[in-house]
């Protein structure tokens, strides 16, 4: 599983680790991965989404690389196989999904 995550994400890591990094997201824009979140983040920082997530007592941060490294290797395995366990367990916000 690791080296065929390292194979396919090979050629996006370089550009996103490379000098003058690009965001891969959307080729046309050269320079910073700030793409606007603004209004995800207007919504993640309101009280009843932070309630119903369970997650009142925690900050919201952006852009982490260290997160973003704790889920690298989650880009390569099949999740679905967890989602009924998942909606099973009484995850709200998937459950409103699910049944929508």
């Amino acid at each position: 599983m690791e080296q065929s995550h390292m194979r396919c994400n090979f050629q996006f890591s370089n550009l996103y680790c490379g000098p003058g990094t690009i965001n891969y997201y959307d080729i046309i824009i050269i320079g910073s991965l700030r793409d606007d979140l603004s209004n995800i983040e207007t919504l993640l920082k309101k009280e009843s989404v932070r309630q119903a997530l369970g997650v009142v007592d925690i900050v919201c941060v952006f852009r982490s690389r260290s997160i973003c490294q704790c889920f690298l290797m989650d880009w390569m395995k099949t999740l679905e196989v967890g989602i009924p366990r998942l909606h099973d367990g009484g995850i709200k916000l998937l459950s409103i999904w699910l049944n929508s």
